[in-house]
């Protein structure tokens, strides 16, 4: 295990650095969990802490009272030859403390959110953080270790926030004259966010407002005005507060620094609570409410269309609740994790987890619960979209009565799978399966019958039932196989790709590491990109319930 350096470097540094992380994971809690316990996020501790870094009941550090008892600590006038080898342990226990102690420094992130600047009458806001948790620093190093061009370029120990302020810069004449190392470097923080708020402006348009961490509040709004002055942004107002300065339009400055003093959206129950549904907000996040949105005072006149007319109110009706969702790390994975809150839809739809019941030799899949539930809810508006006349048209031909007969067939879950096959003949042989889970499994496989021998025969399509089970492939070995299911649920990369896989309504995987063979070898090698295309181990989707009107939802990428 490589040691901390024993000068570490002064100033900003890449937080994603392996010399930042590597020699100390094991020394932190694990990815989503806060050092001390139970501080929320992006607050510290203050250092030196009032009590040991590390708790006495974490394995590996001596118990409350000292396992360890430092030279000289015997009250024992009697020697011993175990005396030297108490000391020399807590030698040896002060060493790993204070390195424990040093590989914290090292690894915490450092200053406030940018939601502590940011106003509670916010009704959507956006955030960056280059500094975030030590547990992502942890996850991220490892995870971006297992793909190669990253992992070089994280080795070479450059700074991230130079990369970006190059990109924008790059063919920007007005600041081709800035250097970043002397004249942005020395104030520059490392978090940003961008807030749209309830109030509105003179013209009626919501109040916005961008918040960017400085580290030194004065060179800041000296650079930023000389800035500004470069740009010729008259309209624009620099404002320092809490470690963070604001740019808003200069109509609505007074706004802004207005609602800041009445209180953070960091305060915001509302907020909170959010934040604890998701857990660990990662390196990104964002946050809407869009009741909130709803009710502010600019929002009628976003939501009119081109036409000059306002949105239906049934369309808006349907617009309520809260979205929060956050990029974040695991070793393993990069995940777009997120919570819904307030919806309006009520409903608890049906347990999925039939994905995780197709065949181990599955490439792709997605599975659907609820539908015929969601088709009877929203006929309404689905049967205005189609029209009555091909609704009669459709019942008339077919024999059925919609959307009662339609939802059956659907059933209340979906599959849709792909097995592992020889992809160059998919389009003239291909392999698929479909599995129906519904509540009447003989009149739904009388209907499909039905539907099948009115449009000319099976279309290649083998079928069997089992109860209310109803199974469809292109191929009879394949239905075989489908109909007998398998444990895909029990592959490590389908764990690893598919949150909550055995109880999400919505779930949806591919097995890269199955397919790239079919295009990588038609990608150049001198592809900067091949190497990262060829570390995606497995994609996975999945959408939960978790109360009436809540949800999560995940996207992982996993590495291999």
């Amino acid at each position: 295990m490589s040691q901390p350096p024993t000068n570490p470097p002064t100033g900003p540094t890449n937080p994603f650095s392996p010399d930042r992380a590597k020699g100390h994971g094991q020394q932190f809690p694990p990815y989503g969990q806060q050092p001390y316990g139970q501080q929320p996020y992006g607050e510290q501790p203050a250092y030196p802490p009032q009590q040991p870094p590390f708790q006495p009941q974490q394995p590996g550090y001596p118990p409350a009272g000292g396992a360890f008892p430092l030279p000289g600590a015997s009250t024992t006038p009697k020697r011993s030859k175990k005396v030297p080898i108490l000391a020399a342990a807590g030698v040896v226990a002060a060493i790993a403390l204070g390195g424990g102690a040093f590989a914290y420094t090292k690894l915490a992130s450092t200053g406030s959110q940018p939601d502590t600047v940011i106003p509670a009458s916010a009704v959507g806001f956006a955030r960056i953080d280059l500094d975030p948790s030590a547990g992502q620093k942890v996850a991220a190093v490892r995870f971006l270790d297992k793909i190669p061009a990253v992992k070089k370029a994280q080795e070479s120990g450059g700074d991230p926030r130079e990369s970006l302020w190059k990109a924008i810069t790059k063919d920007d004449k007005d600041l081709s004259g800035v250097d970043y190392t002397t004249d942005i470097k020395p104030w520059l923080g490392s978090r940003a966010a961008v807030a749209m708020l309830a109030q509105a402006n003179a013209k009626g348009e919501p109040v916005a407002m961008v918040a960017l961490a400085v580290t030194d509040e004065g060179r800041a709004r000296e650079s930023l005005a000389s800035l500004l002055s470069r740009k010729r942004a008259n309209t624009v107002d620099v404002s320092v507060r809490s470690g963070y300065a604001i740019f808003t339009e200069k109509s609505a400055t007074s706004i802004v620094m207005s609602e800041i003093d009445k209180g953070s959206i960091a305060s915001n129950p509302t907020y909170q609570s959010d934040v604890k549904a998701l857990g660990d907000i990662g390196v990104a996040s964002a946050w809407f409410d869009v009741g909130a949105m709803k009710a502010a005072a600019w929002f009628d006149k976003l939501a009119k269309n081109s036409s000059g007319t306002s949105v239906s109110s049934t369309a808006m009706d349907q617009l309520q609740g809260r979205v929060l969702s956050a990029v974040r790390f695991d070793a393993n994975y990069l995940e777009v994790a997120g919570v819904s809150r307030g919806g309006l839809s009520k409903a608890i739809p049906p347990p999925g987890g039939e994905i995780a019941t197709l065949p181990a030799d599955t490439v792709g899949a997605v599975s659907i619960a609820g539908l015929d539930e969601l088709i009877k809810d929203n006929w309404a508006a689905l049967s205005s979209a189609i029209g009555p006349k091909q609704i009669a048209q459709a019942e008339s031909q077919y024999g059925i009565a919609l959307p009662d007969d339609l939802a059956l067939m659907l059933g209340r879950s979906l599959t849709i799978s792909f097995p592992d096959q020889d992809w160059s003949m998919f389009s003239k042989n291909p392999k698929m399966g479909m599995k129906v889970v519904t509540t009447d499994g003989n009149r739904a496989q009388s209907l499909i019958d039905k539907t099948i021998e009115e449009q000319g025969g099976s279309g290649g399509m083998f079928n069997s039932r089992k109860d209310n089970t109803l199974f469809f492939a292109t191929d009879q070995d394949y239905l075989d196989s489908l109909s007998q299911g398998g444990a895909l649920g029990s592959s490590e990369s389908f764990k690893l790709a598919v949150a909550d896989a055995g109880s999400a309504q919505t779930a949806f995987f591919v097995d890269i590491d199955k397919i790239e063979k079919n295009y990588l070898e038609n990608i150049s090698s001198s592809n900067e990109y091949k190497d990262a295309l060829a570390a995606i181990r497995a994609v996975g989707f999945s959408i939960k319930t978790t109360g009436p009107g809540d949800g999560a939802f995940s996207l992982r990428v996993v590495a291999n």
